[in-house]
């Protein structure tokens, strides 16, 4: 669990110093795009979880959840052009935070954070595969060498 806590803590200040790096925009908005509670009239709740980070210019997709049939009904009924993700990070290997990837559309070059130990579930990693992402091996020390921002 702390190899976990680390590699999100690395995941997460790595997408989000690539947010505050712009000079653009200020506002900060997050869109959850999946949860185990319905919070939006019309999604559906499953157990997982995904949102939508946008700030200065930039939208980064912070984990799929579960269920790509319930992702991309959430999307839709919260109009979200997850299309629009200029990279993807993922909190850890759990299904409840993968599996939802299987909804994504072809992104060539998608930079996708992955803690360097996660063993992705098997339907992840080939849906990553198929959508052209790009892999990027994150520490589990915090450390996230070779990893930069793309703008």
């Amino acid at each position: 669990m702390r190899g976990e806590a680390l590699a999100l803590t690395g995941i997460a200040g790595v997408l989000l110093a690539s947010l505050v790096t712009s000079n653009q925009s200020t506002d900060l908005r997050v869109t959850c795009l999946y949860d185990n509670t319905a919070a939006v009239s019309g999604t559906q709740a499953d157990w997982g979880f995904a949102c939508l980070v946008e700030a200065h210019g930039h939208a980064v997709l912070f984990d799929t959840g579960t269920k790509p049939e319930i992702l991309r009904h959430d999307v839709a009924t919260l109009k979200v052009d997850v299309s629009r993700a200029q990279a993807l990070g993922f909190s850890h290997e759990h299904g409840d935070h993968t599996m939802g990837v299987r909804a994504l559309p072809a992104m060539p070059g998608l930079p996708v954070s992955i803690g360097e130990h996660f063993r992705l579930p098997p339907p992840a990693a080939e849906a990553l595969t198929r959508i052209g992402a790009k892999r990027i091996a994150v520490g589990t020390e915090g450390s996230a060498e070779g990893l930069q921002a793309s703008r």
